[in-house]
Order: structure tokens, then sequence, then C-alpha cells
């Protein structure tokens, strides 16, 4: 799974973006998840985007993954982050098949909420935000990915085997002046009596 962010020193929204692996087909990644944008006026423009490789092969050290977006033209800065992971026990079905519930949205003076999720399953819970003011705190249950270096601001939340229900993906102990969140659940690959299936670490 790759996270990804978007920001730019200017109001222009940019185009679609596009994941890609060397020596990879177009179709390797699956994009999920982008968020709904952060506008901070003139001064700053925000995107998240989450994309998954289901049953990924082996892929040897060194070789280059490429995250991008159109520019949205009027100049200025454009800056773009992505943060790798790999998480085992999870659906293999390619695309939305193998996801539970989703949802995105964007907000202003407040904590990065991409909202509840209804779940039918013990699913991998994935939230991701940009945000305009700083670093916060992961929500209850999460663990905090690696912070972008590049990229002001954004983070990135999961959880492993949260019981099926309506689950909270906010974050928490902070606001941003202005942010777009989203929020991913993942199935598990087959259902677990002791409902234990997703295992996951981060690795770029």
């Amino acid at each position: 799974m790759a996270a990804c962010w978007f920001t730019s020193s200017n109001a222009t929204q940019p185009g679609p973006p596009t994941l890609s692996t060397s020596g990879q087909g177009a179709g390797f990644w699956t994009q999920l998840g982008g968020s709904a944008g952060a506008d901070g006026g003139t001064l700053w423009k925000g995107k998240t985007l989450i994309g998954i490789v289901p049953n990924a092969p082996a892929i040897s050290s060194g070789t280059a993954t490429t995250f991008s977006y159109a520019s949205g033209g009027n100049g200025g800065t454009k800056t773009v982050e992505f943060a790798l992971f790999e998480f085992s026990g999870v659906s293999q079905t390619a695309g939305a098949g193998g996801v539970d519930n989703s949802g995105n949205t964007s907000g202003a003076a407040s904590t990065p909420n991409p909202g509840n999720l209804t779940t039918t399953a013990s699913d991998l819970l994935v939230a991701i935000y940009a945000g305009e003011t700083g670093l916060i705190s992961a929500g209850s249950g999460y663990a905090l990915g690696p912070n972008p270096v590049a990229v002001q601001f954004g983070q990135v939340q999961y959880a492993l085997n949260v019981t099926a229900g309506t689950i909270a993906t906010a974050f928490s102990g902070g606001t941003e002046t202005q942010w777009g969140a989203a929020a991913i659940a993942f199935l598990p690959s087959v259902p677990s009596s002791s409902g234990n299936n997703s295992y996951g670490f981060y690795f770029g």
C-alpha cells in the first residue's frame, strides 16, 4: 500500500495522480481513496491518495516506485511524497472488491476526520490527511505511520483487525486550519474465528 500526499503553493487543484513501479505494467497499482482536498485560499492546496497492489509480487531491492500529480498550472511550488506499507491477511481482490467501506471529506479549523465507516468484518482501517497547520496525533486505537518530510503537512494512521461495526476514523490531539482526509476499510482475506486477520508494517 502507498500513502501519498500532494501540496501546492498556488490555488489550482492538481490533475489526476499516477502511481507506477519500474518494470510493472500500467495496471500494477490500484488507486483508491483520494481526499476531497483542502483549500487554504490562494497560498495552499493539498490532496491525498491511497494506492494498493493486491497479492503483490516480490520486487527487487532498488526498484523505483514513482508517485506524481499533474501540476495544475499557474506556477508555484509542487511537492509530492509517499510512504510504502506491506500488510498481510488482507483481501487480495483487486480494486474496490477488497474494500469494505470508504469515505473522504474536507474541513477547516478542526481535527481531520474522514468520518465514521460502517464495516462488516474484522478489517484493516487506514486513514490519511493533508493539512496546513502541523502534525497531530493518531486517533484512539490507531498507530501512526511515518510522517512526511517534504510535504507540510500530512499524516497516515492504521488499525489492524478492527471489529465490525461503526468505526471512527478521526485523528486527535490538534486541529488543522484547512484539511482534506480519506479513510478505507479493507476486508480480510479469510475470516478468522479468532478475529485476527491483518498484520502490517511500513517499509519505505
